[in-house]
């Protein structure tokens, strides 16, 4: 995988904010075993009742969790993220920004990536809330402006998979470069 760009608008609020377990909606890359992800993500809830973003970065070998600075966003925001290979360094890097600010910028070193080879893209809602009321009272996201490049060159041939969704929570694809989830809100 040479890189992977989306786009998505932060949601309304929730009917219910606070609590809950940190919803949240992010694309990612992983090799096969699934054992490293790397991925910028919108989160809600994680420890204040407010959207934010951040890079993240999980190493399944030994726990590792790293999550770079955070910033506030707001409902109708847009978000830009991107996962690149460096083709010098061999390093990958994330981003993710509002619309036209400066990014945040994390790179994983070759000793986070295990020298592992990336194939995997995927796109998830994750963290179920407590209540259906705690998901954004508009019901949708829409991850656009998909863009990936892989070295065969070949298009994404996207599959939708769940596991064990809450709130009636349903992923579809639209196109090619979007994807959407919804969700019940009550």
């Amino acid at each position: 995988m040479l890189s992977v760009n989306a786009s998505w608008v932060v949601p309304a609020y929730p009917t219910t904010r606070g609590g809950g377990n940190a919803p949240g909606w992010w694309f990612g890359i992983e090799p096969v075993p699934a054992d490293v992800l790397i991925q910028p993500i919108l989160a809600y809830g994680d420890g204040v009742p407010e959207y934010q973003i951040f890079t993240g970065f999980y190493d399944w070998h030994d726990g590792q969790w790293q999550q770079s600075s955070v910033k506030n966003v707001k409902p109708g925001q847009v978000i830009q993220g991107a996962i690149w290979l460096d083709s010098t360094s061999g390093l990958y890097h994330q981003s993710i920004n509002l619309l036209g600010q400066k990014p945040i910028v994390t790179t994983v070193t070759k000793s986070q990536m295990h020298s592992e080879t990336f194939t995997d893209v995927y796109f998830v809602v994750e963290h179920q809330p407590n209540s259906c009321a705690e998901y954004p009272a508009n019901g949708n996201i829409v991850f656009q402006n998909i863009a990936i490049a892989w070295e065969s060159g070949a298009p994404a041939a996207w599959e939708v998979h769940q596991f064990k969704p809450a709130c009636n929570s349903l992923g579809k694809v639209l196109n090619a470069s979007a994807l959407e989830f919804t969700w019940d809100t009550a």
